[in-house]
């Protein structure tokens, strides 16, 4: 992915922690990770591509986890790919979470979801389907902090079909000057 990234001209490789599974330990998930990441960073200098980190699974979806991932590697290659939906489908605020890893952020989705809507096991990475303001994501909050710290990256909306992509951003352009 990384040189298809460059020979594209795209600029970041998105990916995610993958799936955990029941019997490996915290400790053992991480130290694969760096493993991992020590690996593919390498790769990702060598090319000038930034790998990003997307919100998907059990440590990627809070600020602890994702803080702790960027702190293992000193490559100014990782970053995170914050996505608003995905912090809120798990069940944590998508403000709070933001302002604590706003400095590893260049890349941002903005989702917005209803909780109490998402089915018991829905899992992170799938669309929710509504549009940008239709949900209880603090999309305002959310961009609020962005401006804060003068973010100047892309910001990607994902939503389902092109009603509600118009409704996105239309919500969008009222709160973004």
């Amino acid at each position: 992915a990384i040189r298809f990234a460059y020979i594209l001209g795209a600029p970041i490789v998105n990916t995610a922690e993958g799936i955990k599974p029941g019997w490996m330990t915290d400790e053992d998930a991480f130290r694969i990770m760096k493993y991992n990441l020590d690996t593919i960073l390498k790769m990702a200098e060598n090319y000038d591509i930034t790998l990003t980190i997307e919100p998907h699974g059990v440590y990627t979806t809070n600020a602890e986890g994702l803080l702790k991932i960027m702190s293992l590697s000193d490559s100014d290659k990782l970053a995170i790919n914050f996505d608003t939906g995905n912090i809120a489908i798990a069940g944590n605020d998508s403000v709070e979470t933001l302002k604590a890893v706003i400095g590893h952020v260049v890349h941002v989705h903005l989702k917005d979801v209803k909780r109490e809507q998402a089915t018991e096991g829905h899992e992170t990475g799938v669309t929710a389907g509504m549009a940008i303001g239709d949900g209880n994501v603090d999309i305002a909050g959310c961009l609020d902090i962005l401006r804060q710290h003068n973010y100047d990256g892309c910001l990607s909306i994902e939503c389902s079909g092109v009603e509600a992509m118009r409704k996105s951003i239309d919500f969008l352009k009222g709160i973004i000057e």
